[in-house]
């Protein structure tokens, strides 16, 4: 019988555990498995770095993370409610041993490529189990058993466009109905935030998919408009898409075009934009306290006391434009680094696999109005993976 290599044990660890983000994370008492699981692979990484003797490797991604928490600490000090404060600032530190862990493990492509195999497939698994337990005859938002339906239903969204990539690096077109089955339990699930941001993502992936050739170019992105009108069709007429998400967009154009919507969740969640940025402006520079929304809105609204559903709001509430901009110059060194190993790197794969990442954290950054994902597992485990490939790229180019 084969002995399993530490290797080997690593990558299955890491696969359960991208696969538990999809599964636990948003389940009552599930959500210590990804928790657990995340510590397991810490643990084996620092494991094989010790008995291989591997140097270790920081990043400037990581240092403004790290800056990020920081700022984060000392809001502590003079958060409204300390406590929370606190038990929000473990979470953050957890989450950056394991992108450290992940950016000292994942030292060649071959690694980068089992992990984005591993999002993929993890994204088909929840679709099917979506898809195997709903029930069809009540038209409500499928994926709820899950937890947040639209947490879900961005990481399936993200899930999608690393499919393309593999689709478009293979050549093999079978990988359609992959995309085809992840889109339909995307609509399914109602988020209106993961169609958004399915449709803007695929269109630049499908534009991005061609080096320097603007006729494919062009061709890519002309199927991609044909594909998102397809969907604004389907949306509209066929009634188990109408009913669940056909309806909120509808809602939602009303509200952009100024002609208003009665749907409670909309309006809501415009106040409480507004009523964020009033507390901002009172307090610009350092907010008041990580995870602190929750307080002041607790305060006037006799005890609701929710999170901003906007991380920018949240961010600029909690830590003021000092943290807010810690945190997002972060995303940004990621975007640039890959950008720039687009430019450097020969193979269209290679060349593909920068874009898929661009578009995926380039679309969380637009999509954050509307959801918070500053301490979430699964972002900062697509930041980790995107940062290091502009290394992993001159590397390969010097060999």
């Amino acid at each position: 019988m084969k002995r399993i290599t530490l290797n080997q044990l690593i990558n299955l660890v890491l696969f359960l555990f991208i696969l538990s983000l999809y599964l636990f994370t948003f389940q009552m008492g599930l959500n210590q498995v990804s928790n657990g699981l995340a510590v397991v692979l810490i643990g084996l990484i620092w494991l094989e770095m010790l008995l291989l003797r591997k140097k270790i490797v920081y990043n400037a991604f990581l240092f403004v993370f790290l800056l990020f928490i920081v700022i984060c600490m000392i809001s502590v000090f003079y958060a409204i409610d300390p406590g929370t404060a606190v038990e929000k600032v473990k979470t953050l530190l957890l989450v950056f041993i394991l992108m450290f862990s992940l950016v000292n493990y994942l030292d060649n492509f071959s690694k980068i490529d089992f992990a984005v195999k591993g999002l993929i497939y993890s994204g088909l698994i929840t679709s099917i189990y979506i898809l195997s337990t709903s029930n069809f005859v009540i038209l409500d938002r499928f994926g709820s058993e899950l937890g947040n339906v639209n947490a879900i239903g961005m990481m399936i969204a993200t899930s999608t466009i690393f499919t393309l990539y593999l689709m478009f690096k293979n050549r093999n077109y079978w990988y359609l109905l992959v995309v085809l089955t992840n889109l339909a339990v995307v609509l399914l699930t109602g988020s209106r935030k993961a169609l958004l941001f399915i449709g803007i993502a695929a269109v630049f992936m499908l534009f991005f998919s061609e080096k320097g050739n603007w006729k494919k170019k062009l061709k890519y992105l002309l199927i991609g408009i044909g594909v998102m009108l397809a969907v604004v069709y389907a949306i509209i007429n066929v009634p188990i898409f109408y009913e669940i998400i056909g309806q909120r967009m509808i809602n939602m154009y009303n509200l952009l075009v100024g002609i208003g919507t009665t749907e409670g969740s909309i309006n809501k969640r415009s106040d409480m934009i507004l009523l964020g940025w009033q507390w901002f402006k009172e307090r610009p520079l350092f907010g008041y306290g990580i995870d602190n929304y929750r307080f002041l809105y607790g305060s006037l609204t006799g005890g609701n006391f929710q999170y901003a559903h906007n991380n920018v709001i949240e961010l600029l509430v909690g830590t003021g434009i000092t943290g807010a901009i810690c945190f997002y110059l972060a995303n940004l060194i990621v975007v640039k680094d890959l950008v720039k190993a687009s430019q450097i790197i020969s193979r269209k794969s290679g060349y593909s696999l920068c874009f898929s990442f661009v578009v995926v954290i380039g679309g969380y950054i637009l999509i954050s109005i509307g959801l918070v994902y500053y301490y979430d597992k699964y972002i900062c485990l697509l930041l980790a993976m995107g940062s290091v490939i502009y290394r992993l790229t001159q590397a390969k180019e010097q060999v």
